[in-house]
């Protein structure tokens, strides 16, 4: 099951910072985020439904659409989006699964993340 956990940061993220002389980041990431505001830490999301059943039993894409629905609800609970998060974690039981997450620009992230 897909358990990601995540950092968001409510004042808004300046940017992605990258040393100067440094090599470019590889796969997506940045160096360092700087970002500013009240910071919400959400804790580890499981596909489950508002009356606690499991979603998408043995369909692990299923799992993962629960478990972005459910951060997305607790991210505007604490007056935030996607588009707020600092950092995310995905914790899979199976690297199988890897290919059931979200990609590409605007499915999940928006900026280039730091790694972490």
């Amino acid at each position: 099951m897909a358990r990601p956990a995540g950092t968001a940061s409510l004042g808004g993220i300046h940017g992605a910072l990258r040393p100067a002389g440094r090599l470019p980041p590889v796969s997506g990431y940045s160096h360092a985020v700087a970002f500013s505001g009240r910071t919400v830490a959400v804790s580890g999301q499981v596909p489950a439904d508002r009356e606690g059943r499991v979603v998408g039993l043995g369909d692990p894409a299923a799992q993962v659409r629960q478990v972005f629905e459910n951060l997305t609800a607790v991210l505007a609970a604490a007056g935030a989006t996607m588009a707020d998060v600092v950092k995310l974690m995905v914790f899979l039981t199976d690297l199988a699964d890897l290919q059931g997450l979200p990609r590409g620009p605007g499915r999940v992230r928006q900026r280039r993340p730091a790694s972490g």
